[in-house]
Order: structure tokens, then C-alpha cells, then sequence
């Protein structure tokens, strides 16, 4: 057989293998018979078996009628299917990725060509700008035949270098890096573990453009730093550019008495002007004079506060990188400070007390009181600086009291000095004779300037007021005819004028009046009016008849009385009889009647 290997159509020409004989013919195809000519041609791709028959007087085949097939393959002539890549430097990547032919001739204007084996790629020259359409045909190993086509392809000038925008920890296994990529490039995502050594690859990014973020897995972003790297190369594989290496920055935080102190790796490509520190999130204005580039102590905590730490590194060329937060509780194991005094006073009958509020966040305030200023029993919490003791007649006893208070880190502060309001207590000595005492008033830090005795009226004014300086005794003696129920108070005055009150002492004296048992309405001033004389009368009612039991008289007002006129004419000389009912402030009453004379 002259070929056994081919593309369609395929001519080849059988060879006489019998060395004589006659009768000779050749199937070709089994789809066809015997025939007596040696050629034919395939049209079709194929494998097919070419058989001599005829009969054999010699060699191997003596005796036979039919020869040993012969095979013939016939290849198929498709178009190619190659591809290509643009690259920098005005080539391009010429890629044989189909598996239909052994080697692919490409050639640009019937020039020269190359010879690419399949699955192999080629970079090519482009000599007529930034686009060329090149001639490729497809060859079979041990054949000059096959398919043709033609492939466009294209190049660029430039490689673009990476532009890397950010660096962030995503949590803490995670960290990503943002960059800008560029059409017909590759990237390369490299990682390296600490701020020194190798870097070495994650990843390969393929037909990208645009912005990109990449994720970086399976790190320790809290107690680890990590660098990267972008690398950009063409697809020939020949320009290359990487940008500058940018790392994590691994932040921890410990909270200790009364600050807090954060520490992070150090990247040699950031000085200490290069970091930010932004604490929940607000720039921290005392950060940029630490001593230290990767340490700071946060001295401005509250015990108690969360404050959460997060570090920015700046580049000098624009690209942050951002810490893991790192949160902590503030704590102090000092005793907070004592309050300094203590403050007491009486209004209705209630203790109020009162303190001024300390520098320290207050969790909670506890007041201890005692009946004898030496064994304090705990009386009350407060959430304020203030407390109300209604529990307690402060006019039975002097109760003295304490308190200090809890911070919000727990730690709780000494007594403070203690305070006792003014205890008043007195005694009725007569009718017109009252004594009070009192136990002094304690809480000042400067003390009692002077003692003043105060008198109430029913709606709480004051009526009367006299100082008796640091005296704590005093006696009244007379008739209080300005109010029947008198309420006496001791006022305290401090040195620097502040007040304390005492509780109310009261004294009821007695009320009622009395009639006179004759008057002479004369007109010459003296004993012109019959009326009633007496105190604290609230309500009162007077009614007066002669002697024939006629009504000459009557009034409901106390301070109105009979001037002897009956009907605007004087009445006689005579006995009268009268009958006065009274009430006195007190709600007691009261009752008179009797005779008396008119005398002219």
C-alpha cells in the first residue's frame, strides 16, 4: 500500500503482494466488493482494511486465496480550534489546547511559521501593531495534512501594576485584601507568616477586572501577623510586577488597675506616626505621643466602661491596614475615696438625709443608723445621694447616722463621718411657762454657729425667731395668744450659714372666754359694750333677753357686742340674761350663761 495514513479525501494505490498469480482483486471498503483495480479514494475519514484476494504461490501466503488486511486511517480535516491571550510588550499567547491534531502550524502572511505542539502555548510577536490575524493549520503526526484557519490575535503595551487599597482582619481567622485589577492580566495572591521570610502562593486569579477583595483563610489574626502580596503577570509569562507587601497587625489588650494596655506586632514599614488608634470609634487624641511604637497604656478609663481597640496602620502609599478589636472591661482594686460629710435635717416629721455626690461612678450607697452614735445597724440603700428615714420619730430619740458607697468596679469606700439632726423635746412647766431642750446637731464639718428658736404657725411660717447662740435650752414663759397650738423648732446655723431643722415640738394651751356681769352704756367710754372676752375662738354665738324673756340681742361674732340699744333706742336699766356657746382652734367647746345688769 503506498499510504496508510492520510486526511480525506485520501488516494492511495494498492501494491501486488502475491509475486504472480492471476484472478487478482482488492476490496477497499467493506461497504463495497472486490475490485480489479489498486486505487481508490476515501472521502470520509475512517480506519479501514484493504484485503488482497488471488491465489498465492509463494512466499507466506502460498496456498491462500486472501492477503493479511492492511489498515488505513484516514483523518479527519477540521478547522482548528486554538486560542489566545494578549500579553505585554505587543505579543500574545497562542494556546494549542485542541486535542484534534498533533502540531499546529502558525504563520502571519504566509511568512515562516512556528510549529506548536497541541497542549502547548507559544508566544508570539506581533509585528503589525497591536492585532494580527495569523494563518494556522493543524498537522497529524506522520502526515503533511490538515485542517486551516485563521486566529486573531492581540497584545497591549503596559503591564499594569496591583493597586492594593486596603488590608483588613474580617475576624479571626479571616483577613482581606482589596486591589484593583486590570483586564488580560493575571494575579497571584501570595501570604507569608510573620513580618520576615518567604512568601508563598494561595492563589491565581484569572480573567478579573475591577475592583477585587480576597479572603484570606484559616489564619490566627489575634496573636499572628501575616504579610501579603500581589503579584500581576501576563499570560506569556514575561512581564511580571508586584506590589509592596502589606501586613496584618495582630492587636491584644489586657486591663489592669485603673488602665488598660494594648500590644501589637511591629511592621517595619510603618513608623510610629503611621498608626491610628480608634477607640469605640473615636479617634484616641493621646495616642500619637506614646513612647512606644507597639504599646500604648489608656490611662482615660472608667472603672467599669467597655472600651474596644482597633488599630489602623497607614502606608505611605495610601493602603490601610486594620487590627482585629480588641474589647476590654476597666477595672480598679482601689478603695474609692470617703465621703466627706454627712447631712441632716427634719421636715414633716421625716429624717432627710444628704451627701454630696463623690467623683467615682456610684453602684449603690448604704446608710447605717444608730440610737446611741455607737452601734450602727444598716438602715437603707440609696441610688442617690439622698434618703428619706420615715421609719423613725426623730422627736422620741436623737437617731445618728453613717453611709458609704459602692463603686461600679465593686470596691466599696470607708464611713463617712456621721451625722445627727437636732432632737427637740420639751415640757409644759404651767400654762404660760414651756421648756425646750435638744441634743446639738452633729454633721458640719466647720460646726454649729448659733441655735435659733423658731415658733409655727398652722401652714408652717415662721412667726417668731430668737437666737440663743450655742445654748441647747430655753424657757418661754407667757401667754401665746397669736397662735392656741404653738409649734416651736430648732433651727442650726452652720458657721458658714448652712441649716439643719429640728423636729416640731407642740404645746396646746387652753382656750375658752368669760362674760362680764354688767356694763354701763353711757357713752363715756368705759364699759360701753357687753361682749365677750377669751382666746382661740373659732366659733361662737351670743344671744341676750330682758327679763320678760324677749330677745333684745344675739351675734355669732366674738368680737361684736350688745351697745345697749334695743331697736335704736337705749334700754332700761335692768337685769339681762345671756347664754354664749364658743369653739375654741382645738375643736373644744365651750359654754356660758348667767344674768347681768345694764346700769345707767
Amino acid at each position: 500500500m503506498d499510504k496508510q495514513l492520510g486526511c480525506a479525501p485520501l488516494d492511495i494505490v494498492a501494491t501486488d503482494c502475491s509475486s504472480g498469480g492471476s484472478s487478482l482483486s482488492y476490496k477497499f471498503d467493506e461497504s463495497i466488493g472486490y475490485q480489479s483495480v489498486k486505487t481508490h479514494t476515501y472521502s470520509t475519514d475512517g480506519i479501514y482494511k484493504v484485503i488482497q484476494r488471488g491465489n498465492f504461490t509463494c512466499g507466506d501466503l502460498l496456498g491462500t486465496k486472501f492477503s493479511i488486511p492492511i489498515t488505513v486511517t484516514v483523518k479527519p480535516i477540521p478547522v482548528p480550534k486554538i486560542s489566545t491571550k494578549p500579553c505585554a510588550d505587543n505579543k500574545a499567547l497562542i494556546i494549542a489546547s485542541d486535542p484534534q491534531y498533533d502540531t499546529y502550524l502558525t504563520s502571519f502572511n504566509g511568512g515562516s511559521g512556528v510549529s506548536i505542539p497541541k497542549f502547548q502555548t507559544y508566544s508570539w510577536q506581533l509585528t503589525a501593531g497591536l492585532s494580527e490575524t495569523l494563518d494556522v493549520q493543524g498537522f497529524y503526526t506522520g502526515t503533511t495534512c490538515g485542517g486551516k484557519g485563521t486566529l486573531l490575535v492581540n497584545g497591549y503595551n503596559l503591564l499594569q501594576a496591583p493597586v492594593v487599597s486596603e488590608l483588613n482582619i474580617v475576624s479571626s481567622s479571616e483577613a482581606s485584601v482589596k486591589f484593583q485589577t486590570f483586564n488580560n492580566q493575571r494575579y497571584e495572591l501570595r501570604q507569608r507568616i510573620g513580618t520576615l521570610g518567604v512568601f508563598f502562593v494561595l492563589d491565581t486569579l484569572d480573567n478579573v477586572q475591577g475592583l477585587q477583595t480576597f479572603v484570606f483563610k484559616n489564619l490566627n489574626t489575634t496573636t499572628t501577623a501575616y504579610c501579603f502580596q500581589v503579584r500581576t503577570f501576563d499570560y506569556c509569562g514575561l512581564k511580571e510586577s508586584i506590589s509592596a507587601e502589606y501586613c496584618t497587625i495582630a492587636l491584644s489588650g489586657t486591663a489592669l488597675n485603673n488602665v488598660n494596655e494594648i500590644k501589637w506586632n511591629s511592621d517595619p514599614s510603618l513608623l510610629l506616626s503611621n498608626y491610628q488608634l480608634i477607640v469605640n470609634n473615636q479617634n484616641n487624641t493621646g495616642f500619637s505621643s506614646r513612647p512606644n511604637i507597639v504599646d500604648f497604656t489608656d490611662a482615660n478609663v472608667t472603672c467599669g466602661n467597655h472600651y474596644c481597640y482597633q488599630l489602623q496602620g497607614n502606608y505611605t502609599d495610601g493602603v490601610k491596614t486594620q487590627s482585629n478589636q480588641v474589647c476590654l472591661k476597666s477595672f480598679s482594686t482601689d478603695i474609692p475615696t470617703t465621703i466627706p460629710e454627712l447631712l441632716s435635717t427634719v421636715s414633716d416629721n421625716k429624717i432627710l438625709l444628704s451627701w454630696p455626690q463623690p467623683l467615682a461612678s456610684v453602684s449603690n450607697y448604704s446608710v447605717f443608723i444608730s440610737p446611741n452614735k455607737t452601734n450602727y445597724s444598716f438602715f437603707a440603700n440609696s441610688s442617690s445621694n439622698t434618703t428619706l428615714d420615715d421609719g423613725h420619730d426623730p422627736s422620741s430619740k436623737q437617731y445618728c447616722y453613717k453611709t458609704s458607697y459602692t463603686d461600679v468596679c465593686g470596691n466599696t469606700s470607708d464611713f463617712s463621718p456621721i451625722t445627727c439632726y437636732v432632737s427637740l423635746r420639751g415640757k409644759v412647766i404651767d400654762t404660760t411657762s414651756r421648756q425646750l431642750f435638744w441634743e446639738p446637731y452633729i454633721g458640719w464639718s466647720e460646726g454649729v454657729k448659733e441655735y435659733v428658736v423658731e415658733k409655727l404657725d398652722e401652714s408652717g411660717n415662721t412667726y417668731f425667731s430668737k437666737s440663743i447662740g450655742l445654748l441647747t435650752e430655753y424657757v418661754e414663759s407667757g401667754l401665746d395668744t397669736v397662735q392656741q397650738k404653738i409649734r416651736f423648732r430648732i433651727k442650726a446655723i452652720s458657721v458658714t450659714g448652712r441649716i439643719s431643722y429640728s423636729n416640731l415640738f407642740e404645746v396646746e394651751q387652753k382656750g375658752g372666754f368669760y362674760m362680764p356681769n354688767a356694763f354701763t352704756p353711757n357713752g363715756d367710754g368705759l364699759n360701753d359694750v357687753f361682749y365677750a372676752e377669751g382666746l382661740f375662738l373659732n366659733e361662737f354665738n351670743l344671744e341676750i333677753w330682758n327679763r320678760n324673756g324677749e330677745g333684745v340681742f344675739a351675734t355669732k361674732s366674738f368680737t361684736q357686742g350688745w351697745d345697749g340699744l334695743v331697736n335704736s333706742q337705749p334700754a332700761p336699766a335692768d337685769s339681762y340674761m345671756y347664754k354664749a356657746e364658743g369653739t375654741d382652734k382645738l375643736g373644744v367647746k365651750y359654754k356660758k350663761s348667767g344674768n347681768f345688769q345694764l346700769i345707767k
